[in-house]
């Protein structure tokens, strides 16, 4: 029989590894005490904008301005609605892994509660209770060993792949627009000193906020959440200004004509800006785990994914029509 149709209840079994099932249900279902409640809505949804909002929507008043003013916003809107359907399937495969769970173990002989609750709307689709199967435990559930590591191997290598991005992103823009310690400026080179010493503060900061659950940070996020909205204002407004004539310097002036409305030739660059801009998809169990009411799942994420939206279409849209053609591939705060 082919991997792809073996019974779920088997591959539910399969995934005890080298804990029983039964053991890691009353783990994940045991009451959370009140110090690990959970996060409030406010704070889960910037949470999730702060995972959406990377360092993607730098590039995206280039993809603009290569698609055009009128399609990008387009693109942006239905790479959205794309992710919340992705998203909230992600949420409902893990409510169905946990029924499956529970159904394995009562084969087995094991007394466990059932853990579907009704949500508070009064709809029959089932809940998602404190656990929190990750994506690649529903892949190994519902797909088998096969997916599981496939899976497993394009996280390592997106994530891997994402990180040093932004850790080059972090370090190419101080070193260049803002030298440190008396430091002459790198001038967009990689092999300069003061890049390096950039990288390795990055590092400094990232590696032990890794280790924190987003949850034992939220004073944190909240601040990096306002911080993001005030760096797309900040860019949005200057670059706003610079169209109406205030003066920031011959490197900043804008370009006439502006871009197009359409052009289809640039969805090439569009459509992979866009979607690396509003990639949720994966950290719904980490948003889930965060949040005191799971019932509100549904809102965090799409607040996670058209919030940051709207902020995109409104600095590529201004950028990309200021500048036009001559807007950089990483439009950086200077």
């Amino acid at each position: 029989m082919p991997w792809w149709t073996k019974s779920p209840e088997r591959a539910a079994l399969r995934q005890a590894g080298g804990t029983p099932m039964d053991s890691r249900y009353e783990l994940y279902h045991r009451t959370r005490p009140a110090a690990a409640a959970g996060v409030s809505l406010p704070v889960a949804c910037c949470i999730a904008s702060n995972l959406v909002m990377g360092s993607g929507f730098l590039s995206l008043p280039y993809a603009f301005a290569r698609g055009g003013l009128a399609l990008a916003p387009v693109v942006v809107a239905l790479i959205g609605g794309m992710m919340m359907l992705a998203c909230s399937w992600e949420a409902e495969a893990m409510a169905r892994a946990e029924a499956l769970e529970v159904r394995a173990l009562r084969r087995g002989g094991a007394t466990v509660p059932s853990p579907a609750r009704l949500p508070t709307t009064g709809s029959k689709a089932p809940a998602i209770s404190n656990r929190t199967f990750e994506v690649c435990e529903l892949c190994g559930i519902f797909g088998g060993p096969i997916l599981e590591a496939g899976y497993s191997i394009v996280f390592l290598v997106y994530y891997g792949a994402t990180l040093w991005a932004y850790a080059f992103v972090f370090a190419e823009s101080t070193s260049t627009f803002a030298p440190l310690a008396g430091a002459g400026a790198c001038e967009h080179d990689v092999a300069c000193p003061l890049y390096r010493w950039c990288m390795l503060f990055f590092g400094i900061i990232a590696v032990p906020l890794s280790v924190l659950e987003p949850g034992e940070q939220a004073e944190f996020q909240v601040f990096m959440s306002g911080l993001r909205v005030i760096v797309v204002l900040t860019m949005s407004f200057t670059a706003a200004a610079a169209a109406l004539g205030a003066d920031f310097g011959p490197e900043f002036a804008p370009t006439r004509p502006p871009p197009p409305l359409v052009r289809l030739a640039g969805l090439g660059r569009l459509l992979p800006a866009s979607i690396f801009a509003q990639n949720l998809s994966g950290s719904v169990p980490l948003v889930s785990r965060e949040l005191a009411d799971r019932d509100q799942l549904v809102q965090v994420i799409a607040w996670g994914i058209f919030g940051p939206s709207v902020a995109y279409v409104l600095l590529g849209a201004v950028v990309a029509a200021t500048f036009g053609g001559d807007v950089a591939q990483s439009a950086n705060v200077q």
